[in-house]
């Protein structure tokens, strides 16, 4: 499969979100193949296909994202409506091998006391927001992706710094990159 939408899911609640996002995909973007990986097997006409994941904390995709099988990825956390045709995402990756938005928050003091490679990152490179982000299956985004998981688990202590890790991985990496607008 060449294109499509994904979904890293757990849990009733957060299922019947997903579910109701995967509404608005189809609905905006009906040709869009759909996939998603779960804690249980979901039966849905807005899911094309459902993959089996063990969940070990409240951030799994930082485990799964990577295991896309598509070879161009829009990732969509589970509370994004749509309300357009999000096909035009894609074409980002003709330039890119990812793109993300930006997250409101810049450089937390909290997370700069635990995190030493979060706090000397400038100001001025703020957090993204991996609720919503496109990328190419290819060497750079894995390896980006790879370096994810490490500052990941690094400092997970019960904690998932979700975010903080991420910002760290983006500006450590090569990783060739876009800003989308919010």
């Amino acid at each position: 499969m060449n294109r499509g939408v994904l979904y890293i899911v757990f849990g009733e609640n957060f299922i019947k979100e997903m579910l109701y996002s995967a509404e608005s995909v189809k609905k905006n973007n009906p040709d869009m193949h759909i996939t998603v990986f779960s804690d249980r097997k979901i039966n849905s006409q807005y899911v094309d296909q459902c993959n089996l994941m063990k969940v070990n904390h409240l951030r799994p995709k930082v485990d799964y994202v990577h295991l896309s099988p598509y070879n161009e990825t829009i990732f969509l956390d589970t509370d994004t409506i749509v309300d357009y045709d999000i096909n035009d995402m894609f074409d980002i990756l003709q330039k890119y091998d990812f793109a993300i938005c930006h997250d409101l928050a810049r450089k937390r003091e909290n997370v700069s006391r635990v995190i030493p490679e979060y706090k000397e990152i400038p100001y001025s490179f703020p957090e993204v927001n991996p609720g919503v982000m496109v990328f190419k299956k290819c060497k750079p985004v894995q390896d980006f992706f790879k370096l994810w998981r490490e500052y990941f688990y690094k400092y997970f202590n019960g904690w998932p710094y979700e975010q903080p890790t991420f910002r760290v991985a983006l500006w450590k990496s090569n990783l060739n990159f876009y800003i989308l607008p919010v």
